[in-house]
């Protein structure tokens, strides 16, 4: 059950991935941390008051700034990232183990005489449906060379061979043998 569907959770790798989002997480704070810090730091007193070297000081605090707040958006970011995946896994988790413990009823519920009602009904929708109508039709336009008893034998042979196909799982005498249109059979 679980991974069928190319999907799958490996809380192995999960378990090795997690300290190194929390790290890049806290790696980006310091850093935004830091270059708030700089902004700070970008003082009339460090600059003095000419224009050239005062205009330089506020662009740098401007540009720190910036770099801090897009640093605390991409923390936002991964921590949000963290949580969706961190949500994802435990629901697929979860939904695995639901999925699992469902086959597992489902399987315990079958006992040999449901599986063989379900077998039954589905070839008693094989026998009802328009393929089957379709060949006996065939068969019956047939009869003229194959003869009536043979085409409605055939019909009879072919159906219980596939039959027996279907509920045993794989071919029998009678699908293996059964005449394929446009082949003819020596009788």
């Amino acid at each position: 059950m679980p991974g069928e569907g190319g999907v799958s959770y490996d809380s192995e790798k999960q378990g090795q991935v997690a300290p190194k989002v929390q790290e890049s997480q806290e790696a980006v704070q310091t850093s935004s941390r830091a270059s708030y810090a700089l902004s700070s730091a970008q003082t009339s007193s460090v600059w003095g008051s000419e224009r050239g070297p005062s205009r330089f000081g506020h662009r740098s605090s401007d540009m720190f700034s910036a770099i801090s707040d897009i640093l605390s958006k991409e923390n936002d970011l991964i921590g949000r990232f963290e949580t969706e995946m961190r949500n994802a896994m435990e629901s697929h988790t979860r939904t695995d183990s639901e999925n699992a413990d469902a086959v597992h009823n489902i399987r315990g519920s079958m006992d040999e005489s449901a599986q063989k009602g379900a077998v039954a009904h589905a070839l008693a929708r094989v026998n009802n449906s328009q393929e089957a109508s379709a060949l006996n039709a065939a068969l019956a336009a047939a009869s003229g060379f194959l003869g009536g008893s043979v085409a409605a034998g055939a019909a009879t042979g072919a159906a219980a061979g596939a039959a027996a196909g279907v509920a045993s799982g794989g071919d029998t005498e009678g699908t293996r043998n059964a005449p394929v249109q446009g082949q003819q059979k020596d009788i």
